[in-house]
């Protein structure tokens, strides 16, 4: 995967109010916005305001798959189903101790 879209979902009470969405800081009125991994690196830094700026939210910035190196098992048995890292990036998500997954 050398892509992804980036789509920040809104809805306001006060149907009068415009919303603009901010991918590193610049802002547009198109809440979608695709990034590839040849000229996006580092974590995105992603929010949205009412065009007249009264009201702000900055969302956790979005960290892209492609700026983390693959997990690759390098253990005495080299087998298994690591899924280009995919699985082992799992593993390591939930924090699970190592001999605890050796276990499973």
């Amino acid at each position: 995967r050398q892509s992804a879209t980036v789509t920040l979902v809104w809805q306001v009470k006060n149907a009068s109010l415009s919303v603009e969405c901010g991918f590193n800081y610049t802002w547009q009125s198109s809440c979608d916005k695709v990034f590839y991994a040849a000229n996006a690196s580092g974590p995105l830094h992603v929010a949205m305001r009412t065009t007249d700026q009264r009201y702000l939210t900055e969302l956790d910035d979005v960290d892209f798959h492609w700026d983390h190196p693959a997990i690759v098992h390098t253990g005495s048995n080299s087998g298994g189903d690591y899924r280009g890292g995919a699985k082992g990036a799992i593993i390591e998500l939930f924090g699970w101790r190592h001999i605890d997954i050796e276990r499973e």
